[in-house]
């Protein structure tokens, strides 16, 4: 580099007459925030070295070099000074890149831990229900379990390096439909379908749309094909002037004189937090729910 830059240099003196001592300072600056530590006092050094050895000594060394002392100690000293700031820069440089890469791990193992504890909590509450003999407290078990397993399906999609603290929706409700699907696998034959577009959502607006989905395609396990052996739900999330979310089924249909339980004022609440709105309509046959809210909060 400081060959390069030597060239360079004698032929803008050549082409214009003017010392152009400066165009060795590339060599310094890149030696020093490239390569390890010392080069560039090294690049300095050399390139005074090349400045001497440039000079003509026609009336003879002593006399010619007088008045280029100046300007080659100014020249050296300026170089020093520049390959120590360069270096103090590479070296925060490097510290930046390490402490970014260690935040990196922390952060992923952090999350794995997360995702593990809730996917713990899930199968405790999981075995609990199976030992229980009331109907209601093993589905308020198995219910309770599914939501955990809502928070951590999130944190199994999380990417936290490239694309920030977003949720890539389609694989996450995909994700989580399977999981519902395999833990109501004995009620009847029931064909769970996604469809989602490309979407990504903030963790903080994905989770409760996961909750939703969760109380929603449950909610039409339990009551929409409680009778029926074989059926079909389709759950799509679509982006139009905000978001929409669908869950609907082709069983029994929406009962106007339901109670409402706990999971829908869970829902509720969720619809609320997206500042969306809910509304529940009959699909001729089946029952629909849409959920419409904005992509930001």
């Amino acid at each position: 580099m400081v060959a390069v830059c030597f060239a360079i240099m004698r032929w803008v003196e050549a082409e214009s007459g003017i010392s152009s001592f400066f165009l060795l300072y590339p060599a310094i600056f890149l030696a020093a925030l490239l390569f390890d530590r010392g080069s560039g006092i090294y690049a300095t050094v050399l390139s005074t070295a090349l400045l001497v050895a440039s000079i003509r000594y026609a009336d003879g060394p002593i006399a010619l070099f007088e008045p280029y002392w100046l300007p080659l100690a100014l020249f050296f000293l300026v170089g020093i000074g520049l390959a120590a700031l360069t270096e103090l820069l590479r070296i925060g440089w490097e510290r930046a890149v390490e402490a970014e890469q260690a935040k990196d791990v922390l952060y992923r193992e952090l999350s794995h831990r997360t995702k593990n504890d809730f996917a713990m909590a899930a199968s405790v509450l999981g075995l609990q229900a199976r030992s229980q003999s009331s109907p209601e407290i093993r589905d308020a078990l198995l219910t309770a379990g599914n939501r955990l397993q809502v928070l951590g399906k999130a944190h199994e999609r999380l990417e936290p390096m490239s694309k920030g603290e977003s949720v890539s929706m389609p694989d996450y409700i995909e994700a989580l439909c399977q999981a519902l699907s395999e833990s109501m696998s004995d009620v009847g034959h029931v064909s769970l379908r996604v469809d989602c577009d490309h979407l990504e959502l903030p963790v903080r607006r994905a989770i409760p749309v996961g909750l939703i989905v969760n109380e929603l395609v449950t909610n039409a396990y339990k009551h929409a094909f409680a009778t029926a052996s074989e059926g079909t739900m389709v759950v799509s999330l679509r982006r139009s002037d905000g978001c929409t979310l669908i869950v609907e089924d082709n069983g029994r249909g929406c009962p106007n004189d339901a109670l409402p339980g706990v999971g829908s004022q869970l829902v509720q609440l969720l619809v609320r937090q997206l500042n969306g709105d809910m509304e529940r309509s009959h699909a001729e046959p089946g029952c629909r729910v849409r959920v419409t809210f904005p992509e930001a909060d």
